[in-house]
């Protein structure tokens, strides 16, 4: 309330102002979309999970245009798996377009650079990529307590699963809200923010050594950029399946993102000065970022300088296979997600969305597979009911 926010339900009407987040766990341990939706079926006989198994690409018919299955590396040996039916991609944002790429699906000049044979020349794949951007403003607070993750603490939770190691401490906190290049009246924000907290004896971003300064629990207000208009894009760098994508973020290549993010920043600055959390004795970290040495600290030049050059990518990739009409000449795939040109292959994971949602990608995925298992079954539940 001190910023003028409401506190909201995340799944309510509105998306304007701050919360309590709805996190996927139970009985205070995390509960992953592998625990939710494999482990309950994983005695099923028409389910195999294969470990240590890598895709290398997927087998379609150079005439038809069909998928019929998939060639895998398993301890270190070739083998062909095929498809009764049809193929899913669900390797995410990067795997997807890279696998596709590796099967001859893709720019057809990108490939011919490689030496991939062309199955069909699809512009799209590996372009729209796209993500979250944050920035970590780092602060720390009048609490020098380092006891509370003790022995009791790890006993309260592996005997009750409850207490401090049974949630996730300020990042269960979260806000939406709104900068000035955003109208408030659509309810559309564009800035998210994350908290983070460590405590006195743990580093402050993760780098080995760097403890926080004065012994003192540091905490974090990031600031999120939720309608990225920058868009990267991967392409293959040989034809080895084993080497990883040459990725190109483009974080910040349009100007628009900078500017939301500075503003961003500010309303994270804001927000420590308000009544709720001065009495922690907030304080801000004014060390330099390194290469914004010369630039006044606090300045918006010199938030631009820092924020790229400490720039915080989300874990939400997104875009890279985008669902689009046939006519969209960077479409990959079509509202069944089904890829454009091929039978009987599907992409089934956060690199068919468009534009990356306004908020964490966890649930908009899991709806994602949910509603492909609805048209994956329409098109063969009637005919072949055995195999669901």
């Amino acid at each position: 309330y001190s910023t003028g926010n409401p506190i909201i339900d995340l799944n309510g009407a509105r998306h304007t102002g701050f919360a309590i987040a709805q996190t996927t766990n139970r009985n205070g341990t995390r509960v992953s979309s592998a625990k939710a939706f494999l482990r309950p079926f994983n005695r099923r006989t028409n389910l195999h999970v294969l470990l240590n198994t890598t895709v290398t690409r997927v087998l379609i018919n150079s005439t038809t245009k069909h998928a019929y299955g998939v060639e895998v590396l398993r301890n270190g040996l070739k083998q062909l798996i095929y498809a009764r039916k049809e193929v899913i991609l669900s390797g995410g944002a990067v795997n997807s377009p890279q696998i596709l790429l590796l099967s001859g699906v893709g720019p057809k000049e990108e490939l011919q650079a490689v030496n991939v044979p062309v199955i069909h020349n699809l512009p799209g794949v590996g372009k729209n990529l796209h993500n979250h951007v944050a920035y970590f403003i780092n602060y720390s607070i009048n609490d020098t307590n380092t006891t509370p993750l003790n022995w009791a603490t790890a006993m309260e939770y592996l005997l009750f699963r409850d207490g401090l190691m049974s949630g996730t401490g300020v990042s269960e906190v979260t806000g939406f809200v709104n900068t000035r290049y955003q109208n408030p009246r659509e309810d559309y924000p564009d800035v998210q923010f994350f908290f983070g907290g460590f405590l006195a004896s743990c580093a402050k971003t993760g780098q080995i050594g760097e403890t926080v300064d004065n012994g003192a629990r540091s905490i974090q207000i990031i600031p999120t950029v939720l309608h990225p208009k920058s868009r990267g894009y991967l392409k293959l760098e040989n034809n080895d399946p084993l080497r990883p994508p040459l990725i190109y973020a483009n974080y910040y290549t349009h100007p628009d993102d900078i500017k939301v993010m500075i503003e961003g920043i500010k309303m994270g600055l804001k927000l420590a000065e308000t009544k709720a959390l001065r009495k922690y004795g907030f304080k801000l970290d004014k060390a330099p970022t390194p290469g914004c040495e010369n630039i006044q600290f606090g300045t918006d030049k010199y938030w631009e300088c820092s924020a790229k050059r400490a720039t915080a990518p989300e874990n939400h990739q997104a875009g890279s296979c985008k669902m689009g009409p046939s006519n969209d000449p960077l479409a990959v795939v079509s509202p069944a997600l089904q890829v454009h040109g091929i039978d009987r292959l599907r992409v089934v994971d956060a690199s068919i969305i468009p534009k990356v949602p306004t908020g964490n990608t966890n649930a908009p995925v899991i709806m994602i597979a949910e509603k492909a298992s609805d048209i994956i079954k329409s098109r063969w539940i009637t005919n072949d009911a055995e195999y669901f």
